[in-house]
């Protein structure tokens, strides 16, 4: 089965972010979606295309991958999962509640119910 997706991976000022904006501009009615790891990355590419064509297209999203991790993969299932909202995630050196269990709480969130990433460096997460 073929895809339309499209990964772009190029070093600094190769001209990926105006490649993946001209590219974003050509699909008119169905969803795009565009990520970036920071946020200087998200606002950079909103700008190139304000820049160009005045506002941002209904159609394209753009954010960082955490963000998108959190909207689209996290929060629809958190509550039926836990019972609470995520508010952010923390990262943490080392590992994360080191002295629970996987299928404990507390292994995933702190008492602020900020998101704990486990097992940080070195784990596997199976």
């Amino acid at each position: 089965m073929s895809s339309d997706n499209i990964i772009t991976i190029a070093s600094a000022g190769s001209g990926k972010s105006t490649s993946i904006i001209e590219n974003a501009l050509l699909v008119e009615k169905d969803p795009v979606l565009i990520t970036t790891f920071t946020v200087e990355g998200a606002e950079e590419l909103k700008k190139i295309i304000i820049e160009s064509v005045k506002t941002v297209p209904k159609n394209i999203a753009i954010m960082t991958w955490m963000s998108f991790l959190i909207q689209e993969c996290i929060r629809p299932y958190q509550l039926i999962a836990y019972g609470t909202q995520i508010t952010r995630p923390v990262f943490v050196q080392g590992r994360s509640a080191i002295y629970s269990k996987k299928s404990d709480y507390k292994h995933y969130f702190n008492s602020n119910g900020d998101m704990n990433r486990p097992g940080f460096i070195g784990d596997s997460f199976t």
